[in-house]
């Protein structure tokens, strides 16, 4: 499992395992995140129990213990992972956990590993799911209630216990074809009502288009630049007013992870080569 996936908010991440190369990008994650998370994530003070759990998912084997990782600009922003309980045995029962970076909370992201975990889950002869997290936690409860799975929370010595089965439901199903929905929708609107534009190429060649946009009556945020490389990271969609080295161009606005590129052809005349004309 190695693949893009589409967040709530139209965003394109990577969802893939966790590999035993992301110990740096594991340990900067957990920096990002905020106490206030760390603390529902372990119940209390975090700082050995983050070593832990990094050690615990850098040492997945994929079947028995399984971590997956959200990552946008190569940076984990999210993690979830289950880990069989032997004192089911032989039943196959895993407690599972996930934690998301706070700016992505809200997003759908915690949601769509959940979906993906579960998928590995039963292919992996898993039959349940077991979390347990504090009552305040209601974002994550309302997770595990949300996905479509039958569960009954309970409470137990002061935390919130939900269990179900991870079967494939028409419910559970449903939901994950709406939110697929959702998501795309999302991502749609982003390129056909962008947020950010950057433009790209001289300033005489791009005078016009800031014009022209305006003229349009666009509200969102222009940026300006020369080089690709000036161009904030991120930005909806990319306008170039001459593209003659698409290959170049296409690489130089990849790397700032643009969600569309504009580029626009050199208006046709009598001194255009032939090249140019089909380009």
């Amino acid at each position: 499992m190695d693949e893009d996936v589409v967040l709530s908010d139209g965003s394109v991440a990577r969802l893939r395992p966790v590999s035993p190369d992301d110990g740096p990008a594991l340990a900067a994650f957990y920096t990002r995140v905020s106490p206030e998370s760390l603390y529902l994530r372990f119940f209390g003070p975090h700082t050995d129990a983050v070593a832990a759990e990094i050690q615990h998912l850098l040492d997945s084997d994929h079947v028995d213990d399984v971590a997956l990782v959200l990552t946008l600009r190569d940076e984990v922003v999210a993690m979830v992972r289950y880990a069989l309980l032997p004192e089911h045995a032989p039943a196959r029962v895993a407690d599972v956990a996930f934690l998301v970076q706070d700016d992505l909370q809200g997003h759908g992201a915690a949601t769509l590993l959940l979906e993906h975990l579960a998928e590995v889950g039963r292919r992996n002869g898993v039959e349940r799911f077991v979390a347990e997290m504090l009552p305040e936690n209601r974002a994550m409860l309302g997770v595990f209630l949300g996905i479509g799975y039958s569960s009954s929370p309970r409470l137990a010595d002061g935390t919130v216990v939900v269990e179900f089965p991870i079967g494939a439901t028409d419910e559970a199903r449903t939901v994950m074809e709406r939110r697929e929905r959702r998501a795309e929708s999302a991502a749609i609107r982003r390129l056909v009502e962008p947020r950010t534009v950057g433009l790209l190429g001289p300033p005489e060649a791009l005078d016009p288009l800031e014009d022209a946009l305006l003229a349009y009556g666009y509200t969102g945020r222009v940026h300006r630049a020369a080089e690709a490389s000036a161009l904030p990271r991120d930005l909806d969609l990319v306008v170039v007013p001459d593209a003659r080295d698409p290959a170049l161009l296409l690489a130089g606005v990849g790397a700032m992870d643009a969600r569309a590129l504009l580029m626009l052809a050199p208006a046709a005349g009598p001194d255009m080569t032939e090249s140019e004309a089909g380009a």
